[in-house]
């Protein structure tokens, strides 16, 4: 199993858009074996950590990415954030 984060930060006035885009996304991807979950930090609103849980590896979440339109747009929205994006990937070893 892999862990896949997103760090970022999104302006308050993006943020509806940009959850309601991961909604739409999160039950095609689900049929797909990966599991999303979004969290905003409670001390700064405007910092997100977005989680993929799935068998996939990073490539071949970055050609889903690629391939899927509603994805296309969910991270065409981080990317106009502006905000530097940290992504990390974990492989689970327990």
């Amino acid at each position: 199993m892999n862990l896949i984060t997103f760090l970022f930060d999104m302006d308050a006035e993006d943020q509806s858009a940009f959850v309601q885009a991961i909604e739409e996304l999160k039950e095609s991807w689900r049929s797909q074996g990966l599991t999303i979950s979004l969290f905003r930090d409670t001390t700064r609103a405007d910092r997100f950590l977005q989680i993929f849980l799935t068998e996939k590896t990073v490539d071949e979440l970055t050609e889903m990415i690629q391939q899927d339109t509603h994805a296309r747009i969910v991270f065409e929205k981080i990317r106009d954030s502006q905000s530097r994006v940290v992504v990390s990937c974990m492989e689970q070893i327990l």
